[in-house]
């Protein structure tokens, strides 16, 4: 005898609604959820919006960026190739 076990660790929603949406298999439609998704998500999007407050700091010149793109492309094809 098999036996079919049917447990909330599925990727199938627990609500029906969410089937019939494009977007219902993969965002959290209870609210509860969506906050704590949010919540996991909150160092990681304080780390971009610094970022990108700083790139100046960290993104390189114009001057440097050819310079930068050849040599990383050296780097690869000599790893690599």
């Amino acid at each position: 005898m098999v036996s079919l076990c049917l447990s909330q660790t599925s990727h199938a929603p627990n609500r029906p609604r969410q089937l019939l949406r494009l977007d219902g298999l993969f965002n959290p439609q209870v609210p509860h959820r969506h906050q704590r998704v949010l919540r996991s998500h909150l160092s990681f999007i304080d780390f971009l919006m610094s970022a990108a407050a700083s790139h100046e700091s960290w993104l390189p010149r114009a001057e440097q960026e050819s310079m930068l793109r050849e040599a990383a492309i050296m780097h690869w094809y000599r790893e690599h190739g």
